[in-house]
């Protein structure tokens, strides 16, 4: 992911289309494993997948905010 968004967002060579297209696919997987969810209660609590999606987005804001105070 960090090497596709590096090469989409090089200065030089900025290609908006790849920009779009890594969004787009971005949401879709996102809402693709909700609907999942919502659909296949019996396999997966929809509220779990929340819960998994809260908890990865405070990981990487942890990340984040650590690698900015090395810099």
């Amino acid at each position: 992911m960090y090497k596709y968004l590096n090469y989409v967002s090089d200065k030089k060579a900025f290609n908006l289309g790849l920009y779009v297209l890594y969004t787009v696919l971005s949401f879709a997987i996102v809402i693709g494993t909700i609907y999942l969810a919502i659909q296949m209660q019996e396999w997966i609590h929809p509220v779990s997948v929340f819960v998994a999606y809260i908890i990865d987005y405070i990981l990487w804001m942890i990340k984040s905010m650590s690698q900015s105070k090395k810099e």
